[in-house]
């Protein structure tokens, strides 16, 4: 762009700041002005005016210009441009060479004011250093951006269509947050639309799926049959029902979309719920379990006088399971704890102790993968421990099943004691 101008002097106080400059941060002027002690206290780079009535229009220096001011400096050399255009004064104003470069807000303000002029993207990249390509994406949201926003925010804006997206991505404090946000919220609107298109593929009434979640006013005589927060799961729902009278409410969040369905409660056909089944069964294990587990213990009480006595095996058994510190007991140590010797004979409290602490390992628990039933992970203690109990003379109750014991290490038997178990509980199992 070729411009005509003057090399002249001017007093500075004849020099008008223009409003429209973007720069709002002027750095360390006192250092720009001992900078030009070598040139008679005015810059190399002359500041560029126009004449405007009695003054000039400041349109490039104006940091050279405050500078020259601090130092006291009257009159400095400038160029001025006669009929300098708005579009010329925007492009100097942004240009960077031998200047404190703008931060990103004044950048942004700078662009907006360069297209308000007309500046073409060549020159506005021109001046800034800024590729074309995103002083393209830049012009396409300067229009809708706030006066506060910056460079980058209106980078990101431009990926978006909406302009709302656009203002608010270019109002948040954290653009790139605020536009995952937006994402995540397109992304999940959209999964929601195509769930609820599955939904009415698979045979729910389209006026029957709400937008909003459900509450016991509204699901009252309804039982829920599935959760599908994957469309392809609405095929699978509708090969168990007849989803013609069923109803659909959102589920989750709206980053985590899905719809609940449910069924008039007696249009629901009785299906038999193996987990609840095994639960069952499980329960009425550990109950015999804990029979079992109260039972040993009183026999020890009972019985103590003979275990005490003649049963030697039983309490080195017992011995040998300590290795713990008690607070009463035969031997102390110097820091006040007393222990419990390793040899001395166990008291009826303690042996008690033991047989429920072991046996209250022996228990059962449920595979959530296959419903299956198994013992817990401490079984081989339990087993040890009932082992002990038999060969001092305990017999479990009377009616407990003969596998129980062998249950313990043989998945055989186990299988056997969870079918004896289990079809008692068949009724209630539905």
């Amino acid at each position: 762009m070729q411009r005509q101008y003057e090399q002249m002097r001017v007093g500075l106080d004849e020099i008008l700041f223009n409003d429209d400059n973007p720069r709002e941060e002027m750095g360390d002027l006192e250092a720009l002005a001992r900078s030009f002690a070598d040139n008679g206290g005015e810059p190399i780079n002359p500041p560029i005016v126009a004449r405007d009535g009695e003054g000039y229009r400041l349109f490039d220096g104006e940091r050279r210009v405050r500078a020259m001011k601090l130092i006291g400096t009257q009159t400095c050399t400038v160029l001025c441009y006669n009929g300098f255009l708005s579009a010329q004064a925007a492009v100097a104003s942004m240009a960077t060479d031998q200047k404190l470069r703008l931060n990103d807000r004044e950048l942004a303000r700078g662009f907006q004011t360069c297209f308000e002029a007309g500046v073409s993207d060549e020159e506005a990249s021109a001046a800034t250093g800024l590729e074309v390509e995103k002083v393209r994406r830049v012009r396409r949201v300067a229009k809708d951006a706030p006066g506060q926003t910056s460079l980058g925010a209106m980078l990101v804006a431009a990926e978006f269509d909406d302009p709302e997206d656009r203002k608010k991505i270019m109002a948040s404090s954290y653009p790139d947050a605020a536009a995952s946000q937006i994402r995540r919220e397109r992304k999940s609107r959209e999964d929601f639309a195509k769930i609820r298109a599955a939904l009415v593929e698979a045979g729910v009434p389209e006026d029957a799926i709400s937008d909003g979640p459900a509450d016991s006013d509204k699901t009252e005589g309804l039982e829920k049959v599935g959760q599908v927060d994957k469309p392809k799961y609405a095929a699978d729902l509708a090969k168990d029902y007849d989803l013609s009278h069923a109803s659909a409410w959102m589920s989750g969040s709206l980053y985590n979309p899905g719809y609940v369905v449910y069924l008039p409660a007696d249009e629901v056909p009785a299906k038999e719920d193996p987990y609840r089944s095994a639960q069952l069964v499980k329960s009425r294990l550990n109950d015999i379990v804990a029979d079992c587990r109260a039972d040993a213990a009183s026999w020890v009480v009972s019985d103590w006088r003979r275990l005490s006595t003649a049963c030697d095996g039983f309490m080195a058994a017992v011995v040998r399971s300590r290795g713990k510190r008690y607070y009463e007991g035969f031997d102390t140590d110097g820091d006040g704890w007393a222990h419990m010797s390793l040899v001395s004979k166990p008291s009826m409290y303690e042996v008690v102790d033991w047989v429920l602490e072991n046996l209250s390992a022996y228990s059962f628990s449920v595979d959530y993968s296959d419903n299956t039933i198994g013992p817990s992970f401490s079984a081989e203690r339990s087993a040890k421990t009932w082992d002990v109990l038999t060969e001092a003379g305990w017999r479990a109750p009377e009616g407990t099943p003969s596998e129980i014991r062998a249950a313990l290490t043989d998945e055989a038997v186990l299988g056997q004691l969870v079918a004896k178990v289990g079809g008692e509980a068949d009724g209630d199992a539905r």
